[in-house]
């Protein structure tokens, strides 16, 4: 009998090919040009101690081999991309997995006078396990919950419409949505449905500073065992700005409200404050420096909002026109949503330090390392990681 997983991985197969050839079809009709690019990368990592025990007594290797190609067509007024691919992972240890699983996003944009519209729809299967292997954290994903053997299913949807009143006056409204799933393995892991709207207004103050407001309405709903609902309300402004062509900065801070339902007449309400920035500063023509922090309330994986806060430094360099080296310095830390700010939470520090060399002007290889830690707990539930990728592109242009 079939597993589960497989049963999902099935039906997903189907689907993905069934969108792709329906909005290739739609896309060859239509363009007056179009173009084919696309990019294979094989990584081969270990982690010492993938979920931070004590001890360290979790090394785990691991690969990945991901793949896709983007059919692309554009003209003066229309632009739609979709692009289908692969995701081939492989851990080597205690709790291992191999897993074949399909990826998918497509694009659409259309300006019509002083309209511009978009849309776009992305799938992404993966262990749950392997987005904390792969990916630098920043607050996207959950600290405490590393489920080895879970798959995670997303499926996100969006669209737009921007409205150009003059040249430094416009307004914009979107719709979202996103789906989140897991396999029958992931017993502590629970579903959740959001959907949402957002508007806002934009003006130009010059040709480097725009300032805006915005404002959003968001409904997560969560399922399984810990059945819930949470409404939010937000509102904010922000600006950004280029102060001379070497340094940028842009920032936004809002304020939001959000009612909780749950059964048994357990229900909560809590007032918080979410802001992220960025900056960039162009040392030179070979090195740049960055920030960005954040903090936000998002769905976690375990049925509850969270405030999630991010901060994180980089560095990069070229050493000559072929080789590139970087330095990041990051903080993440999450914490169940409650009034006027979170209460206990967990902390991930990770620094990393990476070198990225190009063969050809096509094939390019990578070395990184890492160190992670929760200051909370001792120094001996940290973990170190090692990374090697290589990777080609291509691009055709019938």
């Amino acid at each position: 009998m079939p597993s589960p997983g497989a049963e999902i991985r099935a039906r997903w197969r189907r689907l993905l090919a069934g969108a792709a050839l329906a909005s290739l079809a739609c896309g060859a009709a239509r363009a007056d040009g179009w173009s084919i690019s696309g990019a294979l990368s094989q990584r081969f990592g270990a982690d010492s101690n993938l979920t931070l025990s004590q001890g360290g007594a979790d090394p785990t290797f691991s690969s990945t081999t991901t793949g896709n190609v983007s059919f692309a067509s554009e003209t003066s007024r229309t632009s739609l991309s979709v692009t289908p691919g692969f995701r081939a992972t492989r851990f080597i240890g205690e709790g291992g997995q191999n897993q074949i699983t399909p990826s998918f996003s497509s694009g659409l944009s259309h300006r019509v006078g002083s309209l511009d519209l978009s849309s776009g729809l992305s799938l992404d299967i993966r262990p749950t396990a392997f987005s904390e292997l792969e990916e630098v954290d920043d607050g996207s994903t959950d600290l405490d919950v590393i489920q080895r053997n879970a798959t995670s299913i997303s499926v996100r949807a969006s669209a737009g419409a921007v409205y150009r009143i003059d040249s430094r006056n416009r307004f914009n409204l979107g719709t979202n949505l996103s789906i989140r799933r897991f396999t029958d393995d992931a017993d502590t892991l629970t579903p959740s449905t959001t959907i949402g709207a957002s508007g806002g207004f934009a003006h130009s103050i010059t040709d480097r500073t725009t300032v805006n407001l915005s404002t959003g309405l968001s409904r997560v709903t969560f399922g399984g065992t810990n059945d819930s609902e949470s409404v939010t309300a937000s509102f904010g402004g922000g600006v950004s700005t280029s102060i001379n062509p070497g340094f940028t900065f842009g920032g936004q801070i809002g304020l939001n409200y959000t009612e909780t339902t749950r059964p048994g007449d357990n229900d909560s309400s809590r007032f918080g404050f979410s802001f992220s920035t960025s900056a960039g500063y162009a040392v030179n023509e070979a090195t740049s420096l960055s920030l960005s922090a954040g903090q936000s309330l998002q769905a976690g994986a375990t049925g509850d909002l969270q405030d999630r806060l991010r901060i994180n430094l980089g560095l990069g360099h070229s050493i000559n026109t072929r080789e590139n080296f970087s330095f990041s310095l990051g903080l993440s830390r999450q914490s169940l949503a409650s009034t006027l700010g979170g209460g206990s939470g967990s902390t991930l520090v990770q620094t990393s330090v990476g070198y990225q060399f190009a063969i050809t002007p096509e094939i390019n290889a990578g070395l990184n390392y890492s160190l992670r830690l929760q200051p909370e707990e001792s120094l001996d539930s940290a973990s170190h990681r090692v990374f090697f990728t290589i990777s080609k592109a291509f691009t055709l242009q019938p």
